[in-house]
């Protein structure tokens, strides 16, 4: 039986959001730095085994908001990112909220992969979220 493995320190990165406080990876074959964009959901058809963590920062759940069941629509990151910071960007687990964090520092150093790219090359992230940070609390 494959599972996935929990460390004892969070070091693994939301794919929604950014955030490095995941106890293991949201999917199975998920690049620890990579936020996927553009991908169809459910997603555990593109990355494999799904952990349904749900991040501290942003909240997603991961495979009950990309693929909720027959019963409700479900929501890409992209979606679900966009609603988060357009609500403010909120904390789901407020204790847990670094005083300094900001959205744009979380999003350094990330690589943004997509299924298909015109000129081969990841965006970074600075350059696909710029502007779209939630207000400081």
């Amino acid at each position: 039986m494959n599972e996935l493995t929990v460390t004892s320190q969070p070091r693994y990165r939301c794919p929604c959001c950014g955030n490095k406080g995941l106890d293991c990876p949201a999917y199975q074959h998920l690049w620890m730095n990579v936020i996927p964009r553009g991908f169809p959901i459910p997603y555990h058809t593109h990355f494999g085994m799904l952990s349904y963590q749900i991040c501290g920062c942003c909240g997603y759940e991961f495979g009950a908001e990309d693929d909720p069941g027959p019963w409700a629509i479900g929501l890409s990151f992209e979606d679900y990112l966009d609603r988060w910071l357009a609500a403010g960007g909120i904390w789901f687990d407020g204790k847990i909220r670094p005083s300094s964090w900001t959205f744009e520092q979380q999003m350094q150093d990330l690589a943004i992969v997509r299924p298909i790219l015109d000129d081969h090359k990841s965006l970074s992230s600075s350059e696909s979220w710029k502007g779209k940070a939630p207000a400081e609390p």
